[in-house]
């Protein structure tokens, strides 16, 4: 079950799956930075797929089949402003994930 709220700009988001309870309620820490790092690293399936040090494609497609799951649930709950919102809060983190790997990358060189 996914509960979603977005009011008077705080964002409220319930997502409860077998052996999968987050609540989050709101996506900055106590300092103003973004605590997604937090959320996703007391995930179990984080937990799970990192317990043994490798990540497997079978972990790979399973966490995939899993997001793909949590966002046709997203489809069905929220309306078109909502879902644009969140579609335009993750490209732009999936930018921002994409260009810091890049420049640790730089880095190494």
């Amino acid at each position: 079950m996914v509960k979603l709220s977005i009011a008077t700009g705080v964002f409220i988001a319930t997502i409860v799956e077998p052996n999968y309870n987050i609540m989050m309620k709101s996506f900055f820490n106590e300092e103003g930075y973004l605590n997604i790092d937090e959320a996703f690293m007391g995930v179990s399936s984080f937990k799970k797929i990192m317990e043994d040090g490798v990540v497997s494609d079978e972990e790979v497609i399973e966490q995939s089949k899993k997001v793909t799951d949590l966002f046709r649930k997203l489809e069905q709950i929220c309306n078109q402003d909502q879902i644009d919102l969140i579609g335009n809060a993750i490209t732009e983190l999936g930018v921002l994930f994409t260009v810091y790997n890049y420049k640790e990358i730089q880095s190494l060189k």
